[in-house]
């Protein structure tokens, strides 16, 4: 058909690249779920001082710290869950516009062989 034509190859080369991406993500993701850290980890001092300075503020730390590891966490997971169906998507776009392409190009042979 004259005019414009989608490259549907290109759509589908670039669907297996979110399988990758979300494998990625996925490795990542392990790495972040193992990433708890307990109120010790967000002190910073001398442990005899502790009885002279009574309440720390280390919970405030880890607390902040928890909060953006349960962001990226959730994050991850759907970036796990989403990058594969982008690539579906993709393979379905890429489809749909060949099925499309085809359907215009019978139905313009069809009226052009009709009129003679």
């Amino acid at each position: 058909m004259a005019g414009y034509q989608v490259i549907t190859r290109a759509l589908r080369n670039e669907s297996p690249k979110w399988d990758e991406f979300a494998e990625r993500a996925r490795q990542v993701l392990g790495q972040v779920v193992a990433g708890n850290l307990e109120v010790s980890a967000f002190f910073v001092g001398d442990p005899s001082a502790l009885a002279l300075v009574g309440t720390l503020r280390s919970e405030l730390h880890r607390d902040a710290y928890e909060q953006f590891r349960s962001f990226v966490e959730s994050a991850l997971r759907g970036a796990v869950t989403e990058f594969p169906q982008i690539g579906d998507v993709l393979i379905d776009i890429a489809n749909r516009y060949d099925e499309a392409e085809q359907l215009i190009e019978l139905d313009l042979n069809q009226t052009y062989s009709a009129h003679p």
